[in-house]
C-alpha cells in the first residue's frame, strides 16, 4: 500500500464537509435519533447488530416502551426481556443487555459510562459499539468502524486489500481519523452509515448522487463494485431438530435449553439436534431420546411437521413428532406444560415459534 499517494489525492476537509452536509439533507429519520440519550444509542446499537435498521425501527419502539430506562430494565427478569426479544434473534444479545444494565446500575449510578475503557468492559460491547455511543451520545472524535464506514472509505481510497485483516483495518482506521469531524463526529459517523446504506451499497451504487463522488478514487476508475475485496461465502450449517409435540390436558410441554450455545436459555419442545440434515430416525433412537424426558415405554410416535427454516448462519431442519402419553406423572424432566396460546412471559425463539405455530394450525 503507497499511503502517501493515497492520503494526498484526498482532500479531508471537503470529504468531512460535504458528508456533513449531505446527512442534514438525507440523513434517516430513525426514533433513536430524536435525541442523543445514551441508553437510547446503547440499546440502538445492540438491536442494529447483525439486524436490518427497518425491522430494528419497530422493535426498537416497543423495546423503550417495555423498558423505558436503565433502572427497569435491570430489575426486570431475564424472562421479561428475552420475551420482548423475541423474533430479533441472536439472544446473547439481550442477555448481555440486561447483565450490562445490572452493572450499570451497581458500579455507575445508573449512567451510561463515558470513557472507551469503560464501555468495553460492559458484555456485550465491543469497540465498534463502545465508538458509536462514544460519539454519538458524547461527542467523542471516534470513527464507528461499521461495514459502511469500511466500504465508503475502501471506495473512497480505492483499497483493493481484504478488509477483514488486522492491517487492512489499521490502515483505514487511520484514514477514518482523518476524515472525521471534530465538532460533529457522531452525526459524521451517522452520515458515512446512512451514505453507505442508500447510495454506496455493497452491490448497488449511485456514484451521481453521492456527496464525495469528486474525490473518489474507485469511481473514476470504475471499480467501485469491485471494492471492498469480498471475502468467501462460508456454507451454511445444517442441522437437524428432532422435537416432541407432546400434549395433555390442553397444554404442551416445552423444556429449557442449555445455557450455552444455540437459542441458549430459550424455551422449546423437548428433543435432541444432530449435524446434517435427516428426514427421519429410527423408533429405536425416538424411545432412546424420549426417555430423557419421560419413563414411559412404548409410545406412539406420528410425524406431524417438516420444515426448514433458514437462520443467518444456519438451516436447520424440524422434525416434530405427535406423542401420546398416558399420565403427565411419569414426566421426569424440568419442564412446563403451557397453554397452546404459547409460552407467556419466558422467551423463546422466532424459529421454534414458526413451528408452534404450524403445529397448531395442523392438528
Amino acid at each position: 500500500m503507497n499511503k502517501n499517494k493515497l492520503n494526498t489525492s484526498t482532500n479531508h476537509t471537503a470529504i468531512r464537509k460535504r458528508i456533513l452536509y449531505w446527512y442534514d439533507q438525507n440523513k434517516r429519520d430513525l426514533p433513536w435519533r430524536k435525541n442523543k440519550n445514551p441508553y437510547r444509542i446503547w440499546i440502538s446499537e445492540i438491536m442494529l447488530q447483525q439486524t436490518r435498521v427497518k425491522f430494528i425501527e419497530e422493535r426498537f419502539v416497543s423495546f423503550l416502551n417495555r423498558f423505558p430506562s436503565i433502572k427497569i430494565l435491570a430489575e426486570s427478569s431475564i424472562g421479561e426481556v428475552l420475551n420482548e426479544w423475541q423474533g430479533i434473534g441472536y439472544y446473547s444479545r439481550a442477555r448481555n443487555l440486561h447483565l450490562a444494565s445490572k452493572i450499570i446500575l451497581s458500579e455507575y449510578n445508573g449512567q451510561i459510562p463515558e470513557s472507551q475503557e469503560d464501555l468495553k468492559k460492559l458484555p456485550g460491547i465491543g469497540s465498534y459499539t463502545a465508538a458509536a455511543i462514544g460519539s454519538i451520545a458524547f461527542n467523542q472524535k471516534i470513527p464507528a468502524l461499521d461495514a459502511n464506514w469500511l466500504r465508503v472509505i475502501s471506495r473512497i481510497l480505492n483499497f483493493k486489500g481484504e478488509i477483514n485483516t488486522k492491517k487492512s483495518i489499521s490502515y483505514l482506521n487511520s484514514f477514518a481519523n482523518q476524515i472525521i469531524s471534530k465538532k460533529r463526529p457522531g452525526d459524521f459517523n451517522q452520515g458515512i452509515m446512512d451514505l453507505g446504506s442508500k447510495i454506496c451499497m455493497p452491490n448497488k451504487i449511485y456514484c451521481e448522487l453521492c456527496p464525495v463522488f469528486d474525490y473518489c478514487i474507485s469511481s473514476k476508475n470504475k471499480t467501485s463494485l469491485q471494492i471492498p475485496k469480498k471475502p468467501e461465502k462460508k456454507e451454511k450449517k445444517l442441522m437437524t431438530f428432532f422435537q416432541f409435540y407432546i400434549e395433555k390436558n390442553n397444554k404442551f410441554l416445552m423444556v429449557k435449553r442449555k445455557s450455552k450455545g444455540l437459542f441458549e436459555g430459550l424455551w422449546e419442545l423437548p428433543g435432541w439436534e444432530i449435524s446434517g440434515h435427516f428426514f427421519d430416525c429410527s423408533q429405536i433412537q425416538k424411545q432412546k431420546e424420549f426417555k430423557s424426558f419421560f419413563t414411559e415405554k412404548n409410545n406412539l410416535f406420528e410425524k406431524i411437521i417438516e420444515k426448514k427454516i433458514k437462520l443467518t448462519h444456519i438451516e436447520i431442519l424440524f422434525i416434530i413428532f405427535k406423542v401420546s402419553i398416558q399420565s403427565i406423572k411419569s414426566k421426569s424432566c424440568n419442564g412446563r406444560w403451557v397453554k397452546k396460546e404459547g409460552l407467556s412471559g419466558e422467551g423463546i425463539s422466532s424459529a421454534q415459534k414458526q413451528i408452534i405455530d404450524s403445529i397448531q394450525k395442523q392438528i
